[in-house]
């Protein structure tokens, strides 16, 4: 024995120091290697529905007309709010950028099979289109309500239906390859609303479409043009057996997100007649999606029982932000918002629901339904919800955030 422990006494008080030293040591331990980690972040605070302040949401909406906003929205909104058919010609062509010759081939920078699993992962905040088009919310929230409140004067409200610009057999000539995708499961909070609404979860009874870009095409110039890249998976579930028909977008990225990574640059984007002679006439997910909608239901009629249109698991950061801020959570409170089914539901016609309706998300939905307006009909009772689940990310955090958002379109009832 140690001569530092000369009896009983001394070698239990020893043995009990250690028994208590022991887990302290542990701990302290713990914690510094959580500390010390670069790539340790701090967990989020959640909020829950009975911590939210609706009214906060009102004080980021200055008393302004829509009329007025645009007027004085500079760069990012002066051709936002110019009418519908204007829209595809109206971005300014930068001086910056060169505009390809229409008789010369546009050539693939990237082909789009070889993409890194960095660029498939780069999310729309990179997203320079997005950012240039799209002010901070925080900075100008105005911009999305008006925004929304246009597109529901022009693209859903609108007195006469219009004839979709493109169909199913328009694809193949733009450059689009359709084909079956992986049934994957849902998350588990998708698949409590989707259970809630009536539709069915079972694979056997939903498809999933997958549409590529990655055949050459004619550009608007009519030049024949080699793809970058544009991917649009969706999941479909037909409106039958009372089923109510319904469209969730899993995974969307544009031709012109990918035009603009692969061609442009930070200080140089791509823009204007450039970008618009990078991608197929045929390229935004709102024609893709209706299209093989169309094409899939199998008559005018089941097209027409379109309900729902979900957005699986957001990651755009403007539409983020949005849902945040309507939901009462401040910048400066860095905090993620636990909102799980039922969510919260909002008009289209009010505040919140404008304002989404805005969004990028949102957008979408309503040039899809302009799209499908003849078989549609007018819908009067269109509604949007937000809701969220918990994402299960050990640190590092994900960037896109510790839960993953949701909206979900309610058309209403066909009148």
């Amino acid at each position: 024995m140690s001569p530092l422990i000369k009896n009983k006494s001394t070698y239990r008080a020893f043995a009990f120091s250690l028994i208590v030293a022991f887990p302290i040591l542990i701990l302290i331990g713990f914690a510094y290697q959580r500390t010390s980690s670069s790539d340790y972040k701090p967990n989020h605070e959640s909020i829950t529905p009975t911590q939210v302040d609706l009214d906060a949401f009102h004080e980021h909406l200055p008393v302004a007309s829509c009329e007025t906003h645009a007027k004085s929205s500079g760069r990012h909104g002066h051709h936002r709010f110019r009418r519908a058919a204007e829209i595809q010609d109206s971005t300014p062509i930068s001086t910056d950028t060169a505009v390809p010759d229409s008789s010369t081939p546009v050539l693939a920078r990237h082909s789009p099979h070889d993409k890194s699993e960095q660029d498939r992962n780069r999310t729309a905040e990179y997203h320079l289109l997005t950012k240039r088009a799209n002010p901070d919310p925080r900075a100008d929230l105005n911009h999305y309500t008006c925004k929304g409140q246009r597109y529901l004067a022009e693209n859903i409200q609108a007195a006469k239906p219009n004839p979709p610009k493109w169909t199913f057999d328009d694809l193949d000539r733009n450059g689009w390859e359709v084909e079956p995708g992986d049934l994957g499961t849902f998350g588990i909070e998708l698949q409590r609303a989707l259970s809630a609404l009536g539709i069915p979860t079972e694979k056997e009874k939903s498809f999933q479409i997958n549409a590529n870009l990655v055949k050459s095409f004619k550009n608007k110039n009519g030049a024949e043009t080699e793809p970058q890249a544009g991917e649009y998976e969706t999941r479909y579930i037909p409106p039958e057996d009372n089923t109510p028909g319904t469209i969730i977008s899993t995974y969307a990225f544009s031709p012109k997100y990918y035009a603009d990574l692969y061609l442009g640059s930070e200080d140089h984007p791509l823009e204007g007649d450039a970008l618009e002679s990078a991608v197929p006439p045929m390229n935004s997910w709102a024609d893709i999606v209706w299209g093989i909608w169309a094409h899939t239901a199998g008559s005018s009629s089941k097209a027409g029982d379109l309900r729902y249109i979900f957005h699986d698991n957001i990651t755009t950061d403007i539409t983020k932000k949005l849902i945040e801020m309507i939901e009462g959570v401040k910048e400066e409170d860095e905090r993620s918002l636990e909102l799980p089914w039922p969510g919260r539901t909002y008009a289209v016609d009010s505040q919140q629901g404008l304002t989404l309706l805005g969004s990028p998300h949102g957008v979408g939905v309503s040039w899809l339904y302009w799209n499908g307006r003849a078989v549609l009909g007018a819908r009067k009772e269109i509604k949007v919800t937000i809701f969220s689940s918990p994402q299960p990310v050990e640190p590092p955090r994900s960037p896109t955030g510790f839960y993953n958002y949701y909206m979900a379109w309610d058309l209403g009832p066909r009148s």
